[in-house]
This record gives structure tokens, C-alpha cells and sequence, in this order.
């Protein structure tokens, strides 16, 4: 990661965008709050990849894979 990467998520942290697990809880195009997952993989049953994306403006917000968020 690097400096300026860390510190737009530092950022997106501090100003309710992001958790500090990195899950993006609000949008960073619209600032809605309204999120749609989308379920890309299952193992066993289980989600093992979802897409997050704002359900007001269509941005992709970020994936989460095996317990871990790719932003």
C-alpha cells in the first residue's frame, strides 16, 4: 500500500465511509448508505465472495473474498 493510498482510507475511515476492516458502509460518490451485495462465489454452501456496490448510484464500492475487503 502506498502513502497516499493510506492516507484515502485513513480518511474514508474518519468520515463514516469505510469501517477500520475496510467494509465500505457508505458511498463515496453519493453519500447514500444504501448498499446491494452481490454473491460472485459459494464454497460449501457458504459466501465466499461478494461484490459490494451503492444501491442509489450504481459505484462499486469494493469486494469482499474469504474474510477480507479488496477496496
Amino acid at each position: 500500500m502506498t502513502k497516499e493510498e493510506h492516507a484515502q482510507y485513513k480518511w474514508q475511515i474518519k468520515n463514516g465511509f469505510l469501517t477500520s476492516e475496510l467494509e465500505p458502509i457508505k458511498c463515496v460518490e453519493c453519500d447514500s448508505e444504501e448498499m446491494k451485495d452481490t454473491t460472485l462465489a459459494e464454497d460449501g454452501g457458504y459466501v465466499s465472495e461478494f461484490q459490494r456496490d451503492c444501491k442509489k448510484c450504481g459505484a462499486g464500492l469494493g469486494t469482499w473474498a474469504y474474510g477480507n475487503w479488496q477496496i
